[in-house]
């Protein structure tokens, strides 16, 4: 495992996000060529016909209710005068839902394996009455069970929005598709659906759109969250400037500003279509205000062995800093400068080995701190493969903070995921699962009086839409927080 940059503190209270609102998938792409529509009386011309909901239909003007009508305010003097989109014609009208997670609008249709296909539809976000238009929905797109678009109706004006997403079929046969609203109220939360689509994406030229925005972890550490959408094209490169002279390659990079000022971050991104690539670029300005912590280094290793050969990994985080050696004491008198390496002991015994990391700091004047870790490696050269505590050829990656010492993994998830902290002291704990929206997607374990000492959870993530993550650890004034991919 190789020392990570501390993503340092996440407030629960308010994330600091600048940019874009962050949604699971931008716009589809217009330019591409699409074959039939699967969706049966999408702009509902024939009423309430080819589709099903989990809501009642109108009898009277109440919550929980869908209907078909050409305007808003024929089923409820409370909505406002809307009508369908593109001005004529009817629409399906919403008097939203008092229980979360209610499919408003579902149909079966029938797909190939292989083929990628675009749902879509378009969303009046709130069709009440003022004041209650600012009280909005949540809606998700899902297709044979999957989350192929999040949407929160807060982050759309009043009028009609073009919403869509993609799914690619694993498997040919019936599925069902969804618009599923996730959140509930029993005031407000009424909007209107119209044009929905389901249409194979059949051809589509090497085109990007790209976004980002900026997450301001605390001081000087920023995240930056790309949001790439290449309909019918594979991405196969990021290129990251951060305006200081730094760069990264990662789609979600952290970086750590060493001075307050005003920088230029710009995202590259490459797409391949199959026969041509392309890219595009975006940029934006941020505005860091800030003060540079000291070189600071939290290290410890983990180890495996077979017989007499021991494999060392190290572990760990930096802040503000940057790792310019390794240095291993194996307590055989041999020493070691890999990060991560292989050693043969002389015979079995019990070797205090220790680690020492040396970094500088961030800030250019070229100040250097270390820290140094050791543990007792008892060997035993007749035994045959040992896991210990980490083998270094295991595909599941830790990520581990600053100062509970958080390990997450395996990183990216299919969806189960364990979570491992150490406290330092007996202290009051939470654990959150938040999604890149700032809200908590899920309670892992909440407010619990909890030992000195190495803790494990384990998170059943097989309902969470693919997407990143973020587990925080709240444990007395502090807070710790580490990134997670979950794909499926």
């Amino acid at each position: 495992m190789k020392i990570k940059l501390y993503l340092k503190t996440l407030l629960l209270s308010g994330l600091s996000v600048m940019g874009f609102a962050i949604q699971a998938q931008t716009s589809c792409n217009p330019s591409c060529s699409y074959g039939e529509d699967l969706v049966i009386n999408g702009n509902f011309s024939s009423g309430t016909s080819g589709f099903n909901s989990d809501l009642t239909l109108y009898g009277s003007c109440n919550n929980n209710r869908y209907g078909v009508f050409p305007n808003a305010n024929t089923p409820c003097p409370t909505f406002a005068n809307i009508t369908a989109h593109g001005g004529s014609g009817n629409f399906l009208v919403i008097d939203g839902s008092t229980t979360a997670n209610r499919d408003v609008w579902y149909e079966t249709v029938s797909v190939t394996a292989g083929k990628t296909y675009e749902f879509a539809y378009w969303l009046y976000p709130s069709i009440s009455k003022p004041p209650y238009d600012a009280i909005r929905s949540q809606l998700d797109l899902r297709a044979n069970g999957t989350v192929i678009r999040s949407i929160d109706g807060d982050d759309y004006s009043l009028q009609w929005n073009r919403i869509c997403g993609t799914y690619t079929a694993t498997t040919s046969g019936n599925i069902v598709i969804e618009i599923r609203q996730t959140n509930s109220g029993s005031i407000g939360w009424d909007y209107g659906i119209d044009d929905v689509s389901f249409t194979e994406v059949e051809t589509c030229p090497c085109d990007i759109a790209a976004e980002f925005s900026i997450l301001n972890d605390e001081n000087c550490l920023y995240t930056f969250l790309s949001d790439v959408s290449a309909i019918g094209n594979t991405i196969v490169g990021y290129e990251w400037t951060f305006g200081d002279g730094y760069s990264s390659t990662d789609a979600t990079p952290t970086h750590y500003y060493t001075n307050s000022g005003s920088y230029e971050v710009c995202l590259k991104v490459w797409a391949f279509n199959g026969d041509e690539c392309c890219y595009t670029d975006v940029c934006q300005q941020v505005d860091v205000d800030c003060n540079p912590e000291p070189c600071d280094i939290n290290t410890e290793f983990e180890y495996s062995q077979n017989g007499c050969d021991v494999f060392f990994n190290s572990i760990g985080t930096v802040y503000n800093t940057t790792v310019v050696a390794y240095y291993w004491d194996f307590g055989d008198g041999t020493t070691g400068t890999n990060e991560d390496p292989s050693h043969t002991f002389p015979g079995p015994g019990s070797y205090e080995v220790c680690l020492t990391v040396i970094g500088k700091d961030y800030t250019g004047e070229g100040a250097c701190c270390m820290e140094t870790f050791c543990e007792t490696v008892d060997v035993d050269c007749e035994a045959g493969p040992d896991p210990g505590r980490v083998a270094p050829s295991s595909n599941n990656q830790k990520i581990s903070s600053r100062s509970s010492m958080l390990e997450v993994f395996p990183n990216p998830s299919s969806g189960n995921v364990t979570v491992n902290y150490t406290l330092k002291n007996d202290e009051q704990v939470q654990v959150f699962l938040i999604n890149m929206d700032g809200q908590v997607a899920q309670t892992i374990q909440d407010t619990e009086q909890m030992a000195r000492g190495k803790h494990t959870l384990d998170i059943d993530g097989s309902e969470l839409a693919d997407g990143l993550y973020i587990i925080s650890i709240k444990y007395g004034d502090k807070l710790d927080s580490q990134k997670i991919m979950i794909r499926k």
